[in-house]
Formats: C-alpha cells, structure tokens, sequence
C-alpha cells in the first residue's frame, strides 16, 4: 500500500508523498534523536525516521515534520513507548522555548510528528 492510501488520526491528510496535511515536504534537516540505532542482525545502522521541514501550501510557514517508519517502530516496543510519550508531553506543554505539537499523521507506513516553535 503507498502512502497515497491515508490512514487518517484526524481531520488532517497525507494526499501524496511530499505532502503531509497542508503542509508541503521540503529538504531533510536531519536524523531525529529516534533516528538512530543499530542493527545487529546486518551489522550496520538504520534509520528509524527523519526530520524533514515542511511548509504550509497557504501561509507559507514552516514546521519540523519527524518521519516515523512503522515497520521498525512496530518490531520495538520500547521505542513506540517513547514516541507515544513523546506525544503525550507535547501536547501538554506550552512554552517559548520549547518546540509544540501541531498535528500527527498516519500511513500505513509511516508516523508523521509535526511541530513548531
């Protein structure tokens, strides 16, 4: 199944491959702190997710989108405990300092975690 057939959590999309919602997928800004881990099984890294920067197709405002692959999110339970907390917390904390939570979008491939500051 492709990205382009949407699970949705809300009343936000995921329409095509470089977009998630409204916003407009841009350039990788890099590796999140779920991003890395090894894989003894191949003996080599893998990468979790990615943040990508995103841009609103209206307004033109940018946010952090952090790219979740479910396939490996699903093989670690550890690792969805952190990203459900992780969630959890932003949704509850407003601060100047500290990034919050916009939206989460569903695939059936991947987790999209937006934010902004």
């Amino acid at each position: 199944m492709s990205d382009s057939n949407m699970q949705d959590t809300g009343t936000s999309q995921v329409s095509r491959k470089n977009q998630v919602g409204p916003f407009v997928l841009g350039r990788t800004l890099g590796i999140g702190s779920t991003g890395k881990d090894f894989c003894l099984h191949h003996r080599s890294p893998f990468v979790l997710g990615k943040v990508r920067i995103g841009i609103h197709t209206e307004t033109g405002s940018k946010i952090a989108v952090k790219i979740i692959k479910k396939e490996l999110l699903l093989s670690r339970p550890g690792m969805q405990r952190k990203i459900q907390r992780e969630i959890s917390v932003m949704k509850l904390i407003v601060h100047p300092n500290i990034v919050r939570l916009y939206d989460v979008y569903e695939t059936p491939r991947h987790l999209y975690v937006t934010s902004f500051s």
